[in-house]
């Protein structure tokens, strides 16, 4: 296959909805972000998706920068010759509700096309994870999907399936840049585009302008540096100014303590973007405990969770990044088709984020709430 540089990805929020979705998931650590930002602690796992850099440098069908699910449609003859094959996929975390919902998209797509799958649990444990993958291999698999619970511990599974010619692609993370030869492809989230779709949703909200702040995941991880950046890069031209990004670590008393802390040194605050949904519900927490009501101080959100979606319903939170998991995981599966009959592909597909908002929530498929 032919390969090109994969750039520095996304947010289990897984995206970070699949890294909220794991729970206990660490972010890798980068740069240090501003403010009253946390130091982030030594991680012993990273399921976040890292700088990817392939070993093999060639120029695929597309550049990686505009490719997406649109650019994975199959043919008919695809289509036929992949009736029968075995599939097996290994998740990090089943029972993690964006998980069941990568899964669900992995399943429709395999059903339509007549492909048989052999679907691991990985309970969030690397070992566990590389385990399967062997075991698959074992059984003869005709492909792989690796949902990685560990970007770097399980590059050696990943050879392992390369070096038995196994294809495997990796959905919704990815694993470490020194196994970027051992893939296919990733299917997954650009953390900018994502922070670039709620920073537009704060701009359509505040035409005025204000104060905002940004209530961040991991100090220091990819995901809050390039959600950020791209939140920022919305902003640009506009009258909002960003006067705090601070760390809550993904986690809603934290994002609670964080938001009442904002409201107090900046009692003139307009809005708020958080890295995922549930820092968010801790931050509207804090503005129900002091009294406010929604729309007072806007929300934005990432991951399209059922919680955020009763937040917008209740009108504090504006808006909901949705990271589409069940893309994610038909994209999977068509990149393993196209691997399979000998086609190129691009070394990243990217999720095409849309906000959840009052007026599209009224049409949303509410099974594909996490």
């Amino acid at each position: 296959m032919k390969k090109k540089l994969l750039g520095v990805l996304l947010s289990v929020v897984l995206a970070s909805s699949l890294i909220t979705g794991c729970q206990s998931q660490k972010e890798e650590t980068q740069a240090p972000a501003q403010e009253e930002t946390k130091e982030p602690e030594k991680e012993a796992q990273d399921a976040e998706p890292k700088a990817q850099e392939q070993t093999e440098v060639q120029e695929p069908a597309k550049d990686d920068e505009t490719a997406t699910y649109a650019d994975l449609t199959l043919t008919d003859a695809e289509k036929e010759s992949v009736k029968g094959m075995t599939i097996g996929v290994s998740y990090c975390l089943l029972s993690a509700p964006a998980v069941k919902v990568f899964a669900q998209g992995i399943q429709a797509e395999a059903q339509e096309l007549g492909i048989t799958l052999v679907e691991l649990d990985g309970n969030f444990d690397a070992t566990t994870q590389a385990n399967q993958m062997s075991e698959l291999i074992a059984q003869g698999v005709d492909a792989i999907v690796l949902n990685p619970s560990d970007g770097t511990s399980l590059v050696a599974a990943a050879k392992e399936a390369h070096d038995a010619g196994i294809p495997v692609v990796t959905g919704a993370m990815n694993i470490d840049a020194s196994g970027a030869g051992y893939i296919e492809t990733f299917v997954g989230p650009d953390d900018e585009d994502a922070g670039f779709c709620g920073g537009e949703a704060m701009v359509e909200h505040l035409k005025d302008g204000g104060k905002v702040a940004v209530i961040e995941g991991t100090a220091g991880s990819s995901a809050q540096v390039n959600r950020t950046a791209g939140f920022e890069r919305a902003l640009e031209g506009s009258n909002l100014e960003v006067v705090a990004k601070i760390s809550a670590d993904y986690d809603e008393a934290t994002a609670m303590n964080t938001m009442q802390d904002l409201l107090t040194r900046y009692p003139d605050l307009a809005g708020v973007f958080c890295h995922d949904d549930t820092m968010a519900s801790g931050a509207a927490q804090a503005l129900k405990e002091l009294g406010y009501t929604g729309g007072e101080v806007i929300i934005v959100g990432y991951g399209g969770s059922a919680a955020g979606a009763k937040l917008i319903e209740e009108g504090y939170m504006v808006a909901s990044a949705v990271q589409p998991l069940v893309e994610e995981g038909r994209g999977c599966i068509k990149a393993l088709v196209k691997a399979l009959n000998g086609e190129e592909l691009n070394g990243w597909y990217k999720d095409v984020i849309v906000p959840l908002d009052a007026d599209t929530l009224k049409t949303y498929d509410k099974s594909l709430l996490w």
